[in-house]
């Protein structure tokens, strides 16, 4: 006798929400289901110990850059027109703690190229100090050799004729 497997491919589907996963592969004969992550995408953060070295990146992929901040010093960034500035954001250091403060930077690839990402730490306004740190990450973007987009799918426009009035 036949049984409809319903439970099975609901259980798929929770699992396929829950965890967002890329593949899952029932095995009906097992009642066993086998379940494959998508693999994760790396997360590039440079900090100053990457000062002076090139990178390697792919058109429109993003990576960030974290500069550690002193108490009253800020960072200005810089980036070359290949390279767009998506968002910054800082964390200030807290004093008599253990906590550092710093500045990040969302940066993403816009054009293929050689690029470069330049940041300054500037003392506080009134201090007579010099420019304390430059930073330089220099970041070779190469175009996107993926898959071709997917052909657009043509869309039929319905005509609607007005319906005759009825006497």
């Amino acid at each position: 006798m036949f049984r409809p497997k319903w439970p099975i491919f609901t259980a798929i589907l929770a699992i396929l929400i829950l965890c967002s996963c890329t593949a899952i592969v029932p095995s009906l004969a097992s009642n066993t289901i086998s379940v494959s992550p998508s693999p994760p995408v790396p997360l590039r953060i440079y900090t100053l110990a990457d000062n002076g070295k090139t990178v390697d990146m792919i058109n429109e992929s993003t990576f960030y850059v974290k500069l550690s901040v002193n108490t009253g010093f800020h960072w200005d960034l810089m980036v070359s027109p290949g390279l767009k500035v998506l968002s910054k954001w800082s964390v200030m250091p807290v004093a008599q703690s253990c906590m550092e403060g710093y500045d990040m930077w969302e940066i993403q690839a816009i054009r293929p190229g050689v690029n470069k990402v330049t940041a300054y730490e500037y003392p506080p306004p009134k201090s007579m100090l010099p420019i304390i740190i430059a930073f330089n990450l220099h970041v070779d973007v190469t175009p996107y050799h993926g898959p071709p987009p997917p052909t657009p799918i043509p869309t039929i426009t319905p005509t609607v004729k007005p319906l005759a009035a009825t006497v």
